[in-house]
């Protein structure tokens, strides 16, 4: 492999580390906002489930983008 060829292997992969991480991140940031959901509706506190639901939907937003991503850039390194 020539130089030119590892340094776009090593940003490549660089980049998949990233989305990586950023996919576990906002898993986490997922799980709290379901355990707090979860409280909400055991305590029938429906402004919380409500704000709950919103972050949730936009985690999920993220968590498609990276994955998407993710889906690309391994392609392309197949």
């Amino acid at each position: 492999m020539d130089k030119k060829m590892d340094n776009q292997l090593e940003k490549s992969l660089n980049k998949l580390e990233s989305l990586l991480r950023e996919q576990i991140t906002t898993h986490e940031s997922l799980l709290g906002i379901l355990v707090r959901k979860r409280q909400s509706l055991v305590t029938a506190n429906l402004v919380v489930m409500n704000e709950c639901t919103l972050r949730e939907n936009d985690l999920i937003k993220v968590i498609a983008r990276c994955e998407q991503a993710r889906l690309s850039l391994v392609g392309d390194l197949t």
